[in-house]
């Protein structure tokens, strides 16, 4: 993560046209304090936290290290080189903490210990946009940087990514660091369903069966389920229908506050329905079976 850190100024610097060709290679310092703009507000949360740490350098030179790792939670790794590249999206359980991520291929000359840039960010056409042409790039979530409705969700690759730029709140929220210490180094498929705004206060969403999106869901065995809330009222989302006693027995979400969500993994074929407690015409209903997908 480190390399990543060095190189953001000169690059943009280019990007900026206040300087030519020259700016796209550069030197490797030996020493360097992370920014907001590289992530070095995680990077210094993860070390004071015993996570493992290993390097932009580390990978290129060694693609293989990542084995070692049943888990691999990527910083503002914007720049790397192919190596890297390859070495990350092969690894079976990746976290994107950052949006922007993998965003342009660099090669390295060790002997004169430089980066330069070889594609990516409108170079060499301005029509290049991520270097890798990379089909899971997320950059759209890079300028959410206060993260108020953060959650993580899965790429086809059965990876994690981050849906907004953390550098802000990796200190102070608590429960972003124990959802990245939690989340499992071998993830389910999962299927979002939203809780919708504005209905907390309102029925209309019932009859266009509205309230949850979709309101009905049909998912395989194995299959995960997380709720987002995206309205401004915390929630309660319960198993069974409000006339049932007891209700929750399957799964209950305790509160969900604003921009928080909950999970649940259906291992078991059947019907499910489920309801805010707290508002309890929001309704919805899960399908577990094998036709499910």
């Amino acid at each position: 993560m480190i390399v990543n850190q060095l190189i953001l100024d000169w690059f943009y610097y280019y990007y900026a046209k206040k300087c030519d060709s020259k700016c796209l290679t550069i030197h490797i310092p030996s020493n360097y304090t992370g920014s907001f703009v590289s992530g070095g507000a995680s990077n210094s949360v993860f070390l004071n936290q015993n996570f493992s740490h290993i390097t932009d350098v580390d990978i290129d030179k060694n693609p293989e290290i990542l084995k070692k790792y049943d888990k691999v939670i990527m910083l503002h790794n914007e720049y790397v080189t192919r190596k890297e590249f390859n070495a990350i999206t092969q690894h079976p359980h990746v976290i994107y903490l950052y949006p922007n991520t993998l965003f342009a291929e660099v090669k390295v000359d060790y002997d004169n210990n430089t980066i330069t840039l070889v594609r990516g960010h409108g170079y060499p056409d301005k029509n290049v946009q991520n270097g890798f042409d990379w089909k899971f790039d997320n950059t759209k979530f890079e300028h959410d940087v206060t993260c108020h409705k953060w959650h993580f969700y899965d790429t086809d690759n059965n990876d994690k990514m981050l849906s907004c730029y953390p550098e802000k709140i990796i200190y102070f929220d608590q429960s972003l660091l124990q959802a990245i210490t939690d989340l499992p180094s071998v993830t389910k498929p999962t299927d979002i369903i939203v809780i919708t705004s504005g209905f907390s206060g309102s029925q209309k969403c019932v009859s266009k069966s509205s309230c949850f999106q979709p309101y009905s869901e049909v998912i395989a065995p194995g299959h995960t389920i997380s709720w987002i809330n995206e309205d401004s009222s915390p929630h309660i989302v319960t198993s069974g229908i409000p006339s049932d006693h007891p209700t929750g027995t399957i799964f209950y979400s305790n509160l969900i506050k604003s921009g928080r969500s909950f999970s649940h993994t259906f291992t078991q074929e059947g019907m499910y329905s489920y309801f805010c407690t707290v508002h309890p015409w929001l309704t919805g209903q899960i399908t577990v079976g094998k036709q499910g997908v």
